[in-house]
């Protein structure tokens, strides 16, 4: 496996959504996010983890703070910060909207 490849991360964070490893998949995907921070649906598929984790809260704070000491534009440091980052980098993007605050 390389660890500077993306997609690999992005299969794995999706293997372990599905079979309910959530602190691996938030792990994956953060990885992948390092490697591709504009692609609004891996922030959307770490959006939806977090929410399905039993650790959301420490993950999202967590994760807020990273957002804030990157200074990435224009994203929410509220609960749903990371669907506002999808929905920044494509407004049109219909599963961030639905995922938003669910």
């Amino acid at each position: 496996m390389n660890p500077e490849d993306a997609d690999v991360h992005i299969v794995l964070g999706v293997l372990y959504n599905l079979s309910r490893e959530f602190d691996r998949a938030i792990t994956s995907f953060q990885t992948a996010l390092r490697l591709k921070p504009n692609d609004y649906s891996l922030w959307n598929k770490l959006g939806a983890t977090q929410a399905n984790s039993v650790h959301s809260a420490d993950a999202i704070s967590a994760y807020q703070q990273v957002l804030f000491n990157q200074k990435l534009a224009k994203v929410s440091l509220s609960d749903c910060r990371v669907y506002w980052q999808a929905l920044d980098l494509k407004p049109n993007y219909v599963r961030a909207w639905t995922n938003m605050c669910n």
